[in-house]
């Protein structure tokens, strides 16, 4: 096994970043800006990125939370805003969109929050979990104002789980018979029976749990190796972590030169990149100081791991996956 390697990409610094999904047709990374409302992507063959701008005035807490591209259209996406679910046309140059339209607005008057984390299982149908406005001293009965949402190819959105705290990382397992899920309200991490043909989830139960492990940094966002493990980023804890689902023991820790890092994901023509994005969202100028590379992009080789597969497209008006 070759030795580490962290780079820091040639690309603007985001405020908070999240969401990195490998796009396997363009060989390019998608990755959201939470708090400053952008979609971005950014291609390794050039080293250009671009970014779209998503409107929020008037809509509160309206932040951009994750984007997945519709496998049958380039140039369309599902992305999370505030407690909406919606699709963005954009020709993937121009800072303003060409069309945003809703697929799905969260109605729970108990609920002040937004989407977080998503992602697409095999088959295309997006998975995304909700959470409170959060702050640090979340009470323990915000933490169960949470869910988990599924929109099915045919474009319904159905409620799969609820009392969560913090919607974050989502994965499968090899055989699709397990679904991995962070709530980084409790620091733990959840497994589920997984029904691929259904698409529905069951027996809820502890995989991880940082506090009793004593991990350091709080359970983000996640992805899956060829091998079955898991990589986790750890917010506030400067480093992303490889985990034995099975044993649950921490197999390495992969350490950063930034605090915040928010979620991870493979990408390159062999899946055996690991990007990394991260925050420099509500650090002090003390703590930015002593974090310049805060809110970087980075990539990181050497590893010796390979993503499962490249992210998986929503197929909804599926016609032809590239």
């Amino acid at each position: 096994m070759s030795a580490i390697k962290i780079e820091i990409l040639p690309v603007e610094k985001t405020g908070l970043g999240e969401g990195p999904h490998w796009d396997g047709c363009r060989q390019e990374l998608l990755y959201v800006d939470l708090t400053e409302k952008t979609v971005n992507r950014y291609s390794p063959t050039t080293e250009k990125s671009y970014k779209v701008k998503i409107d929020s005035e008037g809509l509160g807490e309206t932040y951009v939370s994750h984007v997945i591209p519709y496998a049958s259209n380039p140039n369309k996406f599902v992305i999370g805003h505030g407690k909406s679910l919606k699709t963005l046309e954009w020709d993937l140059i121009s800072l303003t969109p060409t069309s945003i339209t809703t697929i799905y607005d969260v109605v729970d008057d108990n609920l002040e929050g937004r989407f977080n984390d998503g992602k697409c299982d095999v088959q295309g149908r997006l998975w995304a979990g909700t959470m409170p406005i959060y702050s640090s001293n979340m009470s323990s009965e915000d933490g169960t104002k949470g869910s988990l949402f599924k929109l099915s190819k045919d474009g319904l959105v159905s409620k799969h789980a609820d009392k969560i705290g913090v919607s974050n990382g989502l994965c499968w397992s090899h055989d699709n018979t397990k679904f991995y899920f962070i709530d980084s309200f409790t620091r733990c991490m959840y497994v589920f029976d997984y029904d691929v043909q259904l698409g529905t989830i069951d027996n809820k139960r502890v995989a991880l749990d940082f506090q009793k492990e004593q991990i350091n940094g709080v359970p983000d966002g996640m992805t899956i190796d060829s091998n079955g493990n898991l990589w986790i980023a750890c917010f506030d804890g400067y480093q992303v972590i490889e985990v034995d689902p099975h044993t649950a023991k921490v197999k390495r820790s992969v350490q950063l030169p930034a605090s915040k890092i928010t979620s991870v994901c493979f990408g390159g023509k062999n899946l055996d990149i690991l990007y990394a994005t991260s925050s420099r969202f509500q650090l002090s100028p003390e703590e930015l100081s002593a974090q310049p590379d805060a809110g970087s992009l980075f990539k990181i080789t050497g590893t010796g791991a390979k993503g499962l597969y490249a992210g998986v497209g929503y197929a909804g008006d599926l016609q032809e996956i590239c």
